[in-house]
């Protein structure tokens, strides 16, 4: 019976920490970054990547990851800031016509001030990430996770941040 007390004790302590680190107004938004951390970290390719770029455009929510910042996309966005889960960096770049305020926040993000040379080589690597659809009922929100993989298609040839219609690259 202790240990059961103890166990449960543990685990609202665990759930309260983690509910402390999260900038968003909104749980859900913070756990399901979480959860596709945690997911891209078991994956063979993107297991060792420790940055994640945040997008948002209509109902969608973009989560890339990324080994290193030479990506064209991730130069190119409009970075709002970023917070840290772990050792783990995640990057908020500013939303583009978004149905939702998913990223509304509760404490300010740290500024993103790393610079990248346009001259910089920048990387051949794919894209990796995760593409949900965003919905809301009651003030909640929920991620429905539509696609994972090879993002490359999402970005390729934007010369700013603009994301073509999800539903293209998904079906």
């Amino acid at each position: 019976m202790k240990k059961l007390i103890l166990i449960s004790f543990l685990a609202l302590i665990g759930c309260s920490k983690q509910n402390k680190n999260s900038p968003f107004v909104h749980e859900e938004t913070y756990n399901v970054i979480d959860n596709s951390i945690r997911e891209m970290k078991n994956d063979k390719q993107t297991a060792n990547d420790s940055i994640y770029y945040l997008f948002q455009r209509n109902d969608s929510l973009i989560v890339v990851s990324l080994d290193k910042e030479k990506f064209k996309v991730t130069t190119n966005a409009k970075k709002i800031g970023y917070f840290k889960i772990n050792s783990n960096r995640i990057v908020i770049t500013e939303e583009t016509t978004p149905n939702y305020k998913i990223f509304e926040l509760k404490k300010a993000l740290k500024p993103f001030q790393i610079r990248i040379n346009d001259n910089d080589n920048f990387s051949p690597d794919y894209l990796k990430g995760i593409v949900y659809k965003i919905t809301s009922h009651d003030e909640k929100y929920f991620f429905e996770k539509k696609y994972k993989g090879d993002l490359s298609k999402i970005f390729k040839n934007k010369i700013e941040y603009t994301i073509p219609i999800i539903e293209n690259i998904v079906k």
